[in-house]
């Protein structure tokens, strides 16, 4: 399968399109930035709802998550600070007081000092009951925090954006250890929203309560570690619609369940294994073909048709004695080696780079020639350190890297990981049309033209172990052998990748979580209603996606 300059610019205005379809079909869940929440709550108020029905429609929420989820916490104590979170946390501690609960509210600051609607929300809190008072900072006793049922984290809100002073970094480590239960309001003090870093230190939650869209520092570490478990209050008087109106360039989607993809790409019974794709995974040396089989394997699992493994004959010896249903193919020279993928086998996609080693560059230089649909991981990337751009300028957009934070850092110099990384993947996608899977903790998908970026947050700690990452590699080629746009092979290829490591459960080695791939694709397929298969039948690609649309709405 090769594109011409033609092809590739449709496919890029298709790419596009697919991408409002899915915004408007609400197909993920999205995740905003700082700038796009304040955006939204002014389209709100502009549409004729109050900064204080907000407030009081956010601080609703959070006491019926509380009273719902924490119903045996009686003494609670309310930390608030002087901006809106402070705000959030009035109307909370209020409306929890109302509920017969013991509420005792903590300044973090000289509450005198508050204005605006956070003002309100203090005076409607002193007004609602002569009981109802504030009690300064200096005069909590370690022992009345400790004594808490819960306490309730609302000192800063996802505002914050810069580090805090010695002093609230000393309470919020106080907080943290001493206190039995706590709730954080809209994200833990001391979280950066946007980028998930501690500044330098933050309250470390057992539950965050947020407002109408998770947060980028709710799902990226050190933040998300800090989240604890993240409840959403969706309707705080913010008409969804908004999200459709943000710039291509600013949209934060986090990877739900791909249903858009499968739905083209289950399993039906008009299909012969050449519908469902060929994938090559292309083999290093005799001592290094685990890498390239572990990465047919996962192609073959994930619903690929057909898998070949070519490689030089020495290396397909050693794969002979381990596989059955995947094939094997000699080729001597580079030469040799691109004309069997291009004259004489009948490719859809290439997976190159795992356990490749020796010539690697020579190997991948040859592959990036043929202009297939190609996934590039590991040595693939390694080979282009000191020169990135003799590879990322070659690639187009129906090709995927896959590098980790290591090999990421190599191919784009000046980019910080771990200062911002949805910032630094975003940012550093635009050197090149490729898509790019960024592995770790969180996987991140982003792609340049048109701008877009994913986080998957759908994996389990364990998938961190050797020969899993080639998985990931094979998986995404399945997908891209089926046709599936790169961006979207990328964002399901995670979820499969992370619902695999959860199948085959906790210790699991690559070998381990190569079955759960089969059952983890199980799974997607067999979310498809049956009633839909016989309609797909006689349609065409577009047919079958308008269908899914219209269904999905």
């Amino acid at each position: 399968m090769e594109y011409d300059a033609e092809e590739l610019e449709e496919l890029e205005a298709l790419q596009e399109a697919e991408l409002d379809t899915l915004e408007a079909a609400n197909i993920h869940l999205d995740v905003v930035s700082v700038a796009e929440m304040k955006t939204a709550e002014e389209l709100a108020i502009n549409s004729g709802v109050s900064e204080s029905q907000l407030m009081e429609r956010a601080g609703t929420g959070v006491a019926d998550v509380i009273v719902k989820h924490f119903s045996n916490a009686y003494k609670i104590i309310v930390f608030t600070g002087l901006g809106g979170n402070g705000g959030d946390g009035y109307v909370t501690a209020r409306l929890l007081a109302q509920r017969g609960l013991d509420v005792c509210v903590v300044s973090v600051g000289d509450h005198e000092s508050m204005t605006g609607v956070a003002k309100e929300a203090r005076d409607a809190w002193l007004g609602a009951s002569m009981a109802n008072k504030i009690m300064p900072l200096s005069e909590l006793t370690d022992e009345r925090l400790m004594s808490a049922d819960l306490v309730i984290d609302a000192i800063f809100g996802t505002g914050l954006s810069r580090d805090v002073s010695k002093e609230l970094s000393d309470l919020f480590e106080r907080i943290s250890c001493l206190a039995e239960r706590k709730v954080s309001v809209d994200i833990p003090s001391g979280v950066n929203a946007d980028t998930g870093q501690r500044m330098p230190d933050s309250v470390e939650a057992d539950a965050t309560i947020t407002f109408f869209r998770p947060k980028i520092g709710h799902l990226l570490y050190p933040g998300k570690m800090c989240t604890g478990v993240l409840h959403l209050v969706n309707d705080i008087g913010i008409d969804d619609r908004v999200l459709i109106q943000r710039e291509h360039a600013k949209r934060l989607v986090t990877v739900g369940l791909p249903v858009n993809t499968l739905a083209l790409n289950g399993y039906f019974g008009n299909q012969h294994k050449y519908d469902r794709g060929h994938v090559v995974v292309i083999s290093g040396g005799r001592y290094t073909t685990g890498a390239s089989r572990l990465a047919a394997l996962g192609a073959a699992k994930s619903g690929a048709g057909l898998v070949t493994i070519v490689g030089k004959t020495t290396a397909l010896d050693v794969h002979a004695n381990h596989v059955t249903s995947i094939m094997l193919r000699p080729y001597n020279r580079i030469q040799d080696l691109q004309k069997l993928l291009y004259e004489e086998m009948k490719v859809d996609s290439i997976v190159v780079g795992p356990g490749l080693g020796e010539n690697a560059k020579q190997i991948t230089r040859a592959i990036i020639e043929l202009q297939m649909p190609t996934v590039f991981d590991a040595d693939s990337l390694m080979a282009f350190e000191k020169d990135p751009s003799e590879l990322l300028d070659h690639l187009h957009n129906q090709m995927i890297i896959t590098p980790h934070a290591g090999e990421f850092n190599r191919l784009f110099p000046g980019f910080d990981l771990q200062k911002d990384k949805f910032g630094a993947a975003s940012s550093a996608i635009e050197q090149t049309k490729a898509i790019m899977i960024l592995k770790g903790p969180q996987t991140i998908i982003a792609r340049s033209n048109p701008k877009a970026t994913l986080i998957s947050d759908h994996a389990p700690p364990w998938l961190a172990t050797a020969g899993s990452g080639d998985l990931l590699a094979g998986i995404a080629g399945s997908l891209l052998a089926r046709g599936v746009n790169a961006f979207e092979a990328g964002g399901t290829a995670a979820w499969l990748h992370g619902e695999a490591g959860f199948v085959s459960g906790g210790g699991s080695t690559a070998d381990d979580i190569v079955n759960g791939i089969g059952k983890a694709y199980q799974t997607l397929t067999a979310s498809i209603p049956e009633s839909w298969l016989e309609e797909f039948d006689d349609m065409d690609e577009s047919d079958l996606m308008s269908t899914h649309d219209e269904t999905d709405a």
